[in-house]
């Protein structure tokens, strides 16, 4: 059954575009970031003093869409994710 998202490190390191051959792609999706602030209230909103921020690596980006960079090919559904028609 088809995913609605991977994890970046579920593409295999040797893929290629099956209809060109090309190993270039824009790759879709979305990842986790943690972070933490230094904020102060002022009237009716709160500002941003200084922001730390820390991203959580390959195991929390996800992988919603994957298509050849070169020819446009959609490779979605070779990795296993939903094609949205």
């Amino acid at each position: 059954m088809a995913k609605p998202f991977i994890y970046w490190s579920s593409i295999p390191k040797d893929l290629t575009c099956p209809r060109c051959g090309s190993n270039v792609f824009e790759i879709f999706g979305d990842y986790i970031v943690e972070f933490a602030a230094k904020a102060h209230s002022s009237k009716d909103k709160l500002i941003i003093d200084r922001i730390i921020r820390r991203d959580f690596g390959d195991v929390w980006k996800r992988v919603e869409q994957v298509k050849c960079a070169k020819c446009g090919e959609d490779l979605s559904s070779i990795l296993g994710l939903r094609v949205e028609l």
